[in-house]
């Protein structure tokens, strides 16, 4: 399968580093995009967001974090 160019900015969000490393890896043999950033936690993302500097195409966020 022949991956798709994409300009996008993806955040990903978990707390467990497999699981993040997992889906970026994923997203990443099906598509090029711009950036991918990792966040461990939502307070991370929260800070991230707060800036205001870039506003992300995509959250893949985990819902059962602690």
């Amino acid at each position: 399968m022949e991956r798709v160019d994409v300009k996008a900015l993806i955040y990903i969000v978990d707390d467990d580093d497999d699981d993040r490393n997992f889906i970026s890896t994923a997203l990443q043999s099906f598509i090029h995009v711009s950036s991918i950033r990792l966040f461990g936690n939502g307070k991370e993302l929260i800070e991230e967001l707060s800036k205001g500097a870039h506003i992300p195409n995509l959250i893949v966020l985990d819902l059962n974090m602690p």
